[in-house]
């Protein structure tokens, strides 16, 4: 009898330890396990993948949920979660079908999701929060949907061509939220919470940016023409609580009442600012295309001050720049151009001007031991 009792219990140890090595052999190789299909398609995702993976036309209907990648049945890949050192996590690559992802978390070092060509307009993310210094975005991805996600960056993707960037909340711990260019976005009822951080906005034409809110941090207009900039909307957008002021065509104009967080003046004459603070910012104030404009008494902190290009008559005098990269910049400013009694602590650069003659620059202070003032 003793013998038997010893014989069960040996068998029930034998049988516990190969459980225990058989629960630790699946945890330990969760991101190699075949994934559970239906009909062509994964039924539910519940694991979390640490490698990251290709999506093409081959392979994608076995990652989806349904659809058959039509436009007007997409691919459903939903239930994703992948935390990778990948650089990317996910990578659609040339997928010419249409598909949506949904409802995922997915993290690589790079891109959390990266369209890499494809059907034009054939990618949609809803509801995903994405990770990486980019978070999403691709090359040559045009005309995807990006729509209420939460976006973890550093530095912000570049998109071009029609992307539809609505209702996302974006965290940048670093200099960029986003670019874009070329033409065709909406860009509406986003929320970015960045670091001194900006939303570049290039060479973009017949695109709506609109409804959205800045904190610490704002736009850098790059348009290098009226015409292009006129071609887009640009309405109700907030920088650090207050309106984004887009001043166009002002002519013997004082702004002042400190009513803008962020202030771009363009096509203007003989018009000044005056009093004005801007905080946390990557620039504080742009000036493009204009004639005699004078910027008095404004305080500037962020990561760069004041930019100025295409400008017949400036002066900036008065004014305080706190920051990091450089503090008044300027490309073919000409005539009676002056910069004097301001102080620049911080900066690499404290005054740069490209292209530009008869400056007269009197009586500034710069505080900083890298600080170089340049004049070129």
């Amino acid at each position: 009898m003793n013998q038997l009792k010893i014989t069960k219990l040996t068998i029930k140890i034998c049988l516990t330890i190969f459980i225990i090595f058989a629960l630790m052999f699946q945890v330990a190789n969760s991101s190699l396990a075949t994934l559970e299909t239906e009909n062509g398609h994964i039924r539910e995702v519940n694991l979390t993948l640490t490698d990251g993976i290709v999506i093409n036309d081959t392979n994608i209907a076995s990652y989806s949920s349904s659809g058959t990648g039509a436009s007007d049945d997409p691919y459903i890949i939903d239930n994703l979660n992948i935390d990778t050192t990948d650089s990317l996590a996910v990578q659609f690559y040339y997928v010419t079908s249409y598909y949506v992802l949904r409802d995922s978390n997915i993290k690589g070092s790079t891109y959390g999701v990266y369209v890499d060509g494809g059907n034009s307009g054939g990618a949609t993310i809803i509801n995903c929060t994405l990770e990486g210094t980019f978070a999403v975005g691709g090359a040559n991805a045009h005309y995807m949907t990006i729509y209420n996600n939460t976006l973890k960056v550093t530095d912000g993707a570049g998109f071009t061509r029609g992307t539809n960037f609505t209702k996302n909340v974006m965290y940048s711990t670093g200099y960029g939220f986003m670019s874009i260019y070329e033409y065709d976005f909406i860009v509406k009822d986003n929320v970015f919470y960045g670091n001194n951080s900006e939303f570049a906005i290039g060479s973009v034409t017949n695109s709506i940016i609109e409804n959205n809110i800045l904190h610490n941090g704002g736009f850098n207009v790059e348009i290098n023409s009226i015409s292009d900039l006129l071609n887009n909307s640009f309405e109700n957008n907030l920088v650090n609580g207050r309106p984004f002021g887009l001043l166009v065509n002002l002519t013997d104009t004082i702004v002042t009442g400190n009513q803008y967080g962020q202030i771009y003046i363009a096509n203007s004459t003989n018009t000044e600012i005056e009093g004005y603070s801007f905080d946390n910012l990557y620039v504080g104030l742009q000036v493009f295309n204009s004639t005699n404009i004078s910027i008095n008494n404004v305080n500037i902190t962020g990561r760069n001050g004041i930019t100025a290009e295409t400008v017949d008559g400036l002066s900036i005098e008065n004014s305080n720049f706190y920051g990091e990269y450089y503090g008044i910049q300027t490309e073919s400013v000409n005539n009676d151009f002056i910069i004097q009694n301001n102080y620049f602590e911080g900066f690499r650069d404290a005054i740069e001007c490209y292209s530009s003659d008869k400056v007269k620059i009197k009586n500034n202070t710069i505080n900083s031991q890298q600080d170089r003032k340049s004049v070129v």
